[in-house]
């Protein structure tokens, strides 16, 4: 995967998917957290969500990418709207026990966890096919998403 140059005015989006609101952390290039937004999941919410992360952008930076849990459960009208937007989306794909390890008494959503903070060190170019991005012994990969691969939905 190519090596992106991030500057601090450079803006990456982390979002956490439920299904009345979604959760964003937008950091600057350098991984420092700059905000974030609780918004509805309609599409009012998406455009709120958006105007607030453009917003955040600096003069000469970018607003690189999305990283959005969930991508094809609650997530799916948010990654429809930004990519109809223009935007790149990648789909996060949650670290497997990691909630119980961090957060262990977490019962409502406030802001998304690491595997969205890490989006900046696996971000790429999606191709012509989705892809998503997953934890295993050797840290985090980036995979085509198939019919196989496709995570099982949470029970």
């Amino acid at each position: 995967m190519p090596s992106m140059q991030l500057r601090r005015d450079d803006v990456i989006v982390g979002v956490d998917t439920h299904k009345v609101t979604h959760v964003a952390v937008a950091l600057d290039g350098l991984g420092g957290r700059i905000g974030d937004i609780a918004v509805p999941a309609t599409t009012v919410g998406f455009a709120q969500l958006l105007e607030f992360c453009l917003a955040l952008v600096g003069a000469t930076g970018q607003l690189v990418g999305f990283g959005i849990e969930g991508t094809g459960s609650y997530g799916i009208g948010l990654a429809r709207f930004l990519r109809r937007h223009g935007h790149s989306v990648d789909e996060i794909a949650r670290r497997p026990g990691l909630l119980s390890a961090v957060l262990p008494a977490r019962t409502t959503p406030s802001t998304p966890n690491t595997p969205h903070a890490s989006f900046c060190q696996v971000r790429g170019s999606l191709g012509p096919r989705p892809q998503t991005v997953r934890w295993s012994r050797s840290g985090w990969s980036r995979s085509p998403v198939t019919a196989r691969s496709r995570p099982a939905p949470p029970r």
